[in-house]
């Protein structure tokens, strides 16, 4: 069973691209559309979520 992340719009793209370069399976609220959606909304939309910002 692999591991999806969703990458919230604080996380650096360094990280992201690293990830990835490794076969991450990595979505970015970017990607998805969601790059004003509040916390809460974005942690409906993820089994696990990652973010760099101190208002988590």
């Amino acid at each position: 069973m692999s591991l999806g992340l969703y990458m919230d719009v604080h996380v650096p793209l360094p990280i992201t691209r690293g990830l990835w370069r490794r076969g991450v399976d990595v979505l970015t609220a970017q990607e998805d559309h969601t790059t004003r959606a509040s916390d809460p909304e974005l942690l409906r939309r993820a089994l696990v979520a990652y973010a760099d910002d101190e208002g988590w």
